[in-house]
């Protein structure tokens, strides 16, 4: 578990409603908000924080390589957005399985046939652009996430197999792989 210095933000999207987080300022995002919406919202919240920053935004929702389910969802045509957060986040989290994934053409090709309506592909591009555009840091997992909830306020879980740290300039700066028994608890 990791405990996030405040004032941070948390964005639950609905469709993870068995798993809360909860910091200085929590958001429920609804599968109708629009990208705009969140991306603007999070910087207002950013603006009235103290020093007018937020330390940590955690996005709680599903994902996919290169995708984040997160009220409409935002795919890599979308990463330009992240400008609106330029200077007002430190750290954004993804709390969603396979964000930073490279897929293998395989799997690529079984996103595609699986979610046609999501634009999945290369989560280490998506990662990194959303880290240069709002220059900060971007935090994302490449494996499956199992997120169990009841955590404290200011509390989020932690990640399962191989989580990257991008920088504002978009590169890795650190990874570290953390034990994963995601699948082996499936069933």
């Amino acid at each position: 578990m990791f405990t996030l210095e405040q004032p941070s933000m948390a964005l639950n999207d609905e469709r993870i409603a068995h798993s809360q987080i909860l910091m200085w300022n929590t958001w429920g995002v609804r599968q109708v908000d629009s990208r705009e919406h969140i991306i603007e919202w999070v910087a207002a919240v950013a603006l009235s924080a103290p020093n007018r920053r937020l330390k940590n935004v955690v996005l709680n929702c599903h994902g996919l390589p290169g995708f984040v389910q997160m009220g409409q969802g935002f795919d890599r045509t979308h990463t330009g957005m992240f400008t609106a957060w330029s200077g007002l986040v430190e750290k954004i989290w993804f709390i969603a399985c396979l964000v930073a994934r490279i897929p293998t053409p395989q799997m690529q090709q079984q996103l595609n046939a699986t979610y046609p309506t999501f634009l999945t592909g290369d989560g280490n591009i998506f990662c990194s652009e959303i880290a240069r555009y709002a220059r900060c840091y971007v935090v994302a997992p490449t494996e499956e996430q199992r997120n169990r909830g009841g955590y404290e306020r200011g509390q989020m879980p932690t990640f399962e197999g191989l989580l990257l740290s991008y920088g504002p300039a978009g590169d890795v700066t650190w990874s570290h792989r953390y034990s994963s028994d995601w699948a082996a608890n499936r069933e």
